[in-house]
């Protein structure tokens, strides 16, 4: 297999956060990065000219927690929120998650297993402990989502989220190929 070109200014570095940089872990706080990944993120940042971002699910002060002192690019929560050259931005409109925590009440009562996640643009539902749970977790979740406008399930590995509708890891790709550092790159490198 022939070994790969070397990153330059002239590409963009786009990285997932849980399988890509971590691995997947029974917990998302007990996730932990290996020490050569920590020291290889700014060296591969500043081989791209600046042209390295993280996309993710996770929150933004999840990833900053994990990859500190090193502050990226990032676009989180699915692209909901996002970090750019001066400043944080939220594409997602406010939501009222409240009906989904209700219904949710009572499923995690039963089930201490399940790890219910807060997040600004939604929320996540991780199962992994309980697999055999994800029917009845994605059967709540789909009930409850006609009471909140606005938002929709989305599937992960071992977790299902109520998000808001638009925001995705895609259009946060294109909206950070449109800036610099970014802009410049000939093509997008997702990884």
């Amino acid at each position: 297999m022939p070994i790969p070109p070397l990153p330059t200014p002239r590409h963009a570095l786009f990285l997932d956060f849980d399988g890509t940089l971590a691995d997947i872990a029974d917990q998302p706080q007990a996730v932990q990065l290996r020490p050569q990944v920590l020291h290889t993120l700014p060296t591969l940042h500043a081989a791209l000219g600046g042209a390295l971002a993280i996309i993710t699910g996770r929150t933004l002060a999840d990833i900053d927690r994990f990859l500190s002192p090193l502050r990226l690019p990032v676009a989180c929560e699915h692209g909901a929120q996002y970090r750019l050259n001066a400043g944080i931005r939220s594409d997602a409109p406010v939501l009222d998650w409240e009906p989904v925590f209700s219904a949710l009440h009572p499923l995690l009562e039963h089930h201490p297993q399940l790890l219910l996640e807060a997040k600004s643009a939604g929320l996540a539902l991780h199962y992994r402990q309980a697999p055999h749970l994800e029917a009845l977790c994605r059967q709540t979740l789909q009930d409850a989502l006609p009471a909140v406008p606005g938002a929709e399930l989305l599937q992960g590995k071992c977790v299902l989220e109520i998000k808001t509708a638009g925001p995705t890891k895609g259009r946060a790709i294109a909206r950070f190929m449109q800036a610099a550092p970014f802009c410049r790159a000939l093509a997008p490198v997702p990884g």
